[in-house]
């Protein structure tokens, strides 16, 4: 297998010389021809500067210390201006792993977050390469609205809430509340909030919020939500719906809520 789409982001990377030995909801486990193994997976960002995603990084990195998992790093790496790239090894099962974190900027729309893990040595460079080489993939707009999404959509907040808490003895965790609310008349708001408590070490906090109007369009039977900003540009979701009150946007899961009035 060559190529190589992540079926929740939409990203495509290259598998040369690797075939896929597992994969899930959140993970795909590749394999080379000596049985070795290598995880990894994308997921969405909305950091919009290399600094946030540096700190985040970084922050992440001492939660792993304070655990007594770290077994070292290689410190921040920047691939181009719009990445970031960090490794390190982390003992897992008792067995030191090698970590890629890495994650880039793309203007006008959500930013590309990846992980990968392996144990093996000879799998350490594809673990980086895999992120290098991966390509999002633009949403064309069909100019066809879906009125009956819309009208689901209508007057309701899509919230996304993610919350982690340390099990050390310093305590800590993190926390992230973000949310769009789709007005009737098509404009919309959006809201972001984030907290990183480090517990003894002192924490951190970040804010944004935005506005602009919104629609909905489909492509071949998929529906896409489109955000028009207020400073100009746009993002596009891919929207699934899930059980009631869920929604996924980007294959990211949101709660539907009513926007009261």
């Amino acid at each position: 297998m060559k190529n190589f789409t992540d079926p929740k982001t939409g990203v495509q990377t290259s598998l040369q010389g690797f075939t896929i030995q597992n994969q899930n909801e959140d993970w795909t486990v590749l394999q080379n021809d000596s049985g070795d193994l290598l995880s990894f997976r994308f997921s969405f960002h909305f950091f919009y500067e290399q600094q946030q995603i540096t700190d985040y990084m970084q922050n992440h990195l001492q939660q792993i210390s304070d655990s007594n998992d770290l077994a070292g790093n290689e410190g921040i790496q920047y691939p181009d201006e719009d990445s970031v790239m960090f490794i390190y090894y982390q003992f897992i099962d008792n067995v030191s792993h090698m970590v890629v974190m890495a994650a880039k900027i793309i203007e006008g729309r959500p930013g590309l977050f990846y992980m990968g893990i392996t144990k093996s040595e000879s799998m350490t460079g594809a673990c980086s390469q895999l992120f290098l080489d991966a390509k999002t993939i633009d949403i064309a707009e069909s100019g066809k609205k879906d009125t009956t999404s819309e009208k689901k959509l209508s007057n309701r907040i899509l919230r996304y809430m993610h919350g982690y808490t340390s099990n050390t003895t310093g305590g800590g965790g993190s926390g992230i509340d973000k949310s769009f609310s789709l007005f009737e008349d098509h404009s919309f708001r959006y809201s972001y909030a984030s907290v990183m408590s480090m517990g003894s070490f002192g924490g951190s906090t970040s804010q944004d919020e935005g506005f602009g109007t919104w629609q909905v369009q489909k492509d071949s039977g998929s529906p896409y939500l489109i955000l028009y900003w207020h400073l100009g540009g746009r993002v596009v979701y891919r929207l699934e719906w899930g059980d009631p009150g869920i929604i996924f946007l980007n294959g990211e899961r949101y709660l539907l809520e009513n926007i009261k009035t």
